[in-house]
């Protein structure tokens, strides 16, 4: 089934650093969600007033169901924590990405420095069996 509806998702710990005092509508709504204070919510509700009806709403549940707003906020503080989990194991990866690839550098670079002492001790034999014949041809005179 085809939706005629476009969504468009905001993340709310985003629009938080951007907007400081809301201008209209929208914005109130997205900081009065994103409040973490109640000084944030009474911020919003200064400047929409109608929005002290939902502030006192979300007070009448807490209330009333405060078993329910626990779960829900543990519940949400389970989630930052997987997702805390999830980015160190993507930051770990990275590095070890990262840590894998100066280990390839570096060999290439050992392997490099191995052929280059190869050839010069190859030219050093070839120099000492030269001064031994030099030596021989001496004692030989």
């Amino acid at each position: 089934m085809d939706m005629l509806q476009e969504y468009i998702y905001i993340s709310l710990d985003i629009f938080k650093d951007l907007i400081d005092c809301p201008q209209n509508e929208l914005e109130a709504w997205l900081a009065f969600l994103a409040a973490d204070t109640i000084q944030q919510v009474d911020a919003v509700i200064e400047k929409f007033p109608y929005f002290k009806n939902l502030k006192d709403d979300v007070i009448l549940y807490g209330e009333h169901n405060p078993k329910e707003v626990l779960d829900l906020y543990l519940e949400g503080i389970e989630i930052l924590d997987q997702n805390t989990y999830l980015t160190e194991i993507r930051q770990n990866r990275e590095k070890l990405k990262q840590n894998e690839k100066e280990l390839c550098d570096l060999k290439t670079m050992l392997a490099e420095k191995d052929s280059t002492l190869a050839a010069k001790d190859s030219a050093l034999a070839a120099k000492e069996a030269e001064i031994a014949k030099l030596k021989a041809l001496l004692e030989n005179k």
